[in-house]
């Protein structure tokens, strides 16, 4: 196997992370890997637009979760066309959880040579109270990790 034939691109299907998606894209034929689609569906985010809406909720639903899984299948299909899917021996995973958590334990189950993830790049108060996942993966990985940052975005020190 080759230094990145093993290649986890993890996406939440924003157009951020289908942008970073021509780096693990550019690796694999660099290096002639594949790629394994990870998406994790975090069920906080699920709480949090739930108390939002004023309906609070203690536990992920079982049709919530469905329907995220549904979602994300939908937009595989959508973004991944046949012939990427083929050419990359793409496949879509999709577990739920805390997302940096899930892509550690991906990356180890799947011996994983690089992760390719984008950053959305919080700063300051947001990094603060949101915290970023890309910068816990970098930290914690057990391989290497390429954060891809979006295009045209600037640093704010706050």
């Amino acid at each position: 196997m080759s230094l990145y034939g093993n290649i986890v691109f993890t996406t939440d299907f924003s157009g951020h992370s289908i942008a970073a998606f021509d780096h693990a894209k550019a690796l694999a034929d660099s290096f002639g890997g594949h790629i394994t689609l990870l998406h994790v569906i975090d069920p906080s985010v699920h709480l949090a637009v739930s108390f939002q809406a004023h309906i609070p909720t203690v536990q992920v639903d079982g049709d919530w979760s469905a329907k995220a899984r549904d979602f994300a299948k939908k937009k595989f299909d959508e973004l991944f066309p046949a012939d990427v899917r083929s050419k990359y021996k793409l496949e879509l995973n999709i577990v739920e959880g805390t997302p940096f958590v899930e892509i550690i334990k991906f990356a180890k189950d799947k011996k994983a040579d690089l992760i390719v993830m984008a950053t959305h790049g919080l700063t300051g108060l947001k990094h603060l109270l949101i915290g970023s996942t890309a910068e816990k993966v970098v930290r914690k990985s057990p391989c290497p990790v390429l954060t891809v940052r979006p295009e045209g975005q600037e640093f704010e020190a706050f």
